[in-house]
């Protein structure tokens, strides 16, 4: 054989196994779709492993299948295998975001959510749509991880004193003094106003509002008198915050809201400062919004320029977001997804709903598995080598 046939018969044992990796990585792909859908069983799942192995066998520099490849030991559940393979792509390329939130769930499966959390909250320097699904990922590992975190820190602060901020903030949930139920559901929306409200002042800290209905839930359910009876002091200190907002409201006749609320220093003696704020429900909760933060600002003695507030809120649209607010809180995404829609419906220019229903997609989007949702690498024509970034989202229907 004469060196240039053997050159030339090297070249089409190369084009041959890059062919084979570009056909099984698009069929591994298809498979992990079929399956995220429902569509795949176990026979499947292993016959598309197998493929995948042959495929790094022929090219083993091909770190698109490598990826995949862990990818399916992932979704069969083999997590020391998933997590070998994707660790060894994220140490050659820790911009492989597909890999990272892979990886990222492999830990989670593994029970060492420290890990996870590290890879979630690793700065991204991307506008991919991994970028979105990480951020939310790591919100919900949070929220997993909150009860005991926060459990834990209701009993610290028993024995120790705490440094509290000035420019820490806690929304206490709001109490519904009235006597009509369906009332009482506006508890949790004006909570989540007043939080979104002061979160757009840039020199404040404000406590989250999920966590801060866990502390309130743990403070309840306490035997310790002390703790049931200075639920504003123990909301200040778990979150190191000097100032605790709490209010209350009645809706008179169905059309007017009177909202008492308390601003506290936890750092003086004195008591806290109170106002009562009367508008229509109709329309009147922007105005009440303004005002509040407004007094807040005066009562810390800041000199921030007050934040911008989009429109008004009308009363069926917060209805509908209220609704919303308890499924965000309740971690039942898709619900919230829909009632936030609602809001919108009624009152297209609710800057609000439209905040609080992006947050809800991203949490919904990021309790699915990348591949759940339509995140995937479709190989490009070019070749296996030169995969290019063609990542898409369908959008995910609430059920």
């Amino acid at each position: 054989m004469t060196e240039r046939n053997s050159l030339q018969n090297k070249r089409a044992s190369f084009a041959s196994c890059r062919f084979f990796s570009y056909l099984t990585l698009t069929a591994a792909v298809s498979m992990l779709l079929l399956i995220s859908c429902g569509a795949g069983i176990d026979s499947q799942r292993k016959t598309a492993i197998a493929n995948m192995q042959k495929a790094i066998i022929s090219n083993p520099s091909d770190m698109n299948s490598v990826r995949e490849l862990g990818i399916l030991y992932f979704e069969d559940g083999d997590y020391n295998k998933s997590r070998a393979l994707l660790l060894k792509i994220i140490s050659q390329n820790p911009d492989d975001l597909r890999a990272r939130s892979y990886l990222g769930l492999t830990y989670e499966a593994l029970g060492k959510d420290t890990q996870a959390t590290k890879l979630y909250n690793a700065e991204v320097n991307s506008e991919s749509p991994y970028k979105d699904w990480l951020v939310g990922r790591k919100e919900i590992l949070q929220r997993k991880q909150a009860r005991a975190l926060l459990r834990s820190r209701v009993e610290e602060i028993r024995s120790s004193d705490t440094d509290l901020q000035k420019r820490s903030v806690v929304v206490a949930p709001v109490t519904y003094h009235g006597k009509k139920g369906s009332h009482e559901n506006l508890a949790v929306g004006i909570t989540a106003m007043f939080n979104h409200a002061l979160g757009k002042i840039n020199t404040l800290s404000i406590a989250d509002q999920y966590n801060v209905e866990l502390v309130s839930g743990i403070i309840q359910a306490q035997s310790d008198s002390d703790l049931r009876e200075n639920p504003i002091a123990i909301l200040g200190e778990v979150f190191y915050s000097q100032t605790v907002i709490k209010c209350d409201f009645d809706i008179v006749d169905d059309r007017q809201i009177v909202l008492d609320v308390g601003y506290w220093n936890l750092n003086s003696e004195s008591l806290p400062t109170t106002k009562t704020y009367l508008a229509p429900l109709d329309g009147g909760l922007a105005v009440i919004r303004q005002d509040v933060v407004a007094d807040l600002l005066a009562f810390l003695e800041e000199n921030e320029d007050q934040p911008f507030f989009a429109g008004r809120i009308d009363k069926n649209a917060f209805t509908s977001f209220c609704e919303g607010i308890r499924s965000y809180l309740a971690n039942e995404f898709a619900d919230g997804v829909n009632q936030f829609e609602e809001a919108l419906k009624d009152n297209p220019g609710f800057e609000l709903g439209a905040f609080y229903k992006v947050h809800n997609e991203r949490l919904l989007n990021a309790s699915q598995t990348p591949s759940e949702i339509g995140l995937v690498y479709p190989p490009s024509p070019v070749g296996i080598g030169q995969v290019q970034d063609q990542t898409f989202r369908r959008r995910h229907s609430a059920p």
